[in-house]
């Protein structure tokens, strides 16, 4: 008897041995598979994320070519109309045209140009020092310029006033581009003539300042406001609803630039009434901030 025991329970023992394993090996197969549903869920978000950066690759290209497209068919065409005689080379309104076609191609050149510089991360900033009375002298000289010779009307208003002696330290060169970035489009979306385009400066402490660039042109539309600083992205034209020209490049290098300098922009926009573009930053008063700052890496 006792040895049919002993021979019972060790056939008890085996079988939960043999359970155990079965178990494990079972809690094995489940923790894999579960390893391999989540590395089937990343790779899958991989391959989504990469077929909409090739669409929207796509859409770039034609975009582009669009872009470039339409105004070399213009100039070409005044160009074989002043060389066979058919017009006088400066006495037709095609000459104007076939000139702004030749600025906004320039133009579209420095923003490939810019962004091929971001997209390879050698993008920096790198700051200069300037008498912060010098540099609002230098806004206001090519904001009015800008404006101005565009037919709109300019006004320049500061609120507060900096001391004179009080030296700023910034990138001048990308800074420039971030208010010529804004200058061109409040002009571009106000009308020739009863264009109105505004720059305010507001300083908020000796160290602090916000700059206000605001126009009456035809507004942003509600459902662009949160995409305007996208890379590409182009929204619609005020209230016509068509899509807006440019390949959507100017706004995104303006907030980049704007990081950069440890600042801060907005928009806030009514559709029929205008834009406000609104940069809050602090300004660098001391040599020590003198250097490069990798602006890519920033957002």
């Amino acid at each position: 008897m006792k040895n049919e025991s002993i021979s019972k329970n060790d056939i008890q023992s085996v079988n939960d041995t043999k359970g155990f394993q079965e178990r494990f090996n079972q809690l094995e197969l489940d923790i894999e598979n579960k390893k391999l549903l989540e590395e089937n869920i990343k790779l899958t978000s991989m391959v989504k994320k990469l077929q909409q950066k090739l669409e929207v690759q796509r859409t770039y290209r034609a975009m582009l070519a669009h872009e470039i497209g339409t105004p070399l068919t213009l100039i070409q065409g005044y160009l074989q109309m002043v060389k066979n005689g058919d017009i006088h080379p400066t006495n037709h309104p095609y000459h104007e045209l076939a000139f702004e076609k030749v600025a906004m191609l320039s133009r579209l050149a420095g923003e490939l140009q810019e962004l091929s510089v971001i997209e390879k991360q050698e993008a920096m900033v790198r700051l200069e020092r300037m008498n912060v009375s010098d540099w609002l002298k230098r806004i206001e000289r090519f904001g009015s310029f800008m404006v101005e010779q565009s037919g709109r009307t300019f006004y320049w208003k500061a609120f507060g006033r900096p001391q004179n002696d009080f030296v700023v330290f910034m990138d001048f060169f990308r800074m420039d581009q971030v208010f010529q970035n804004l200058l061109f489009n409040a002009i571009k979306f106000t009308d020739e003539d009863d264009g109105c385009i505004e720059f305010h400066i507001y300083w908020k402490a000796p160290n602090h300042i916000k700059l206000v660039v605001q126009d009456n042109g035809v507004g942003i539309a509600k459902e662009d406001l949160p995409y305007v600083f996208k890379r590409y992205y182009r929204g619609t034209e005020g209230s016509s609803g068509s899509t807006a020209h440019g390949v959507g490049l100017g706004l995104a290098i303006v907030e980049e630039i704007v990081l950069a300098h440890d600042g801060t922009i907005t928009v806030h926009s009514h559709e029929g009434k205008g834009s406000s573009f609104i940069i809050e930053m602090p300004l660098k008063d001391q040599s020590a901030s003198l250097g490069t700052t990798d602006y890519i890496n920033r957002k």
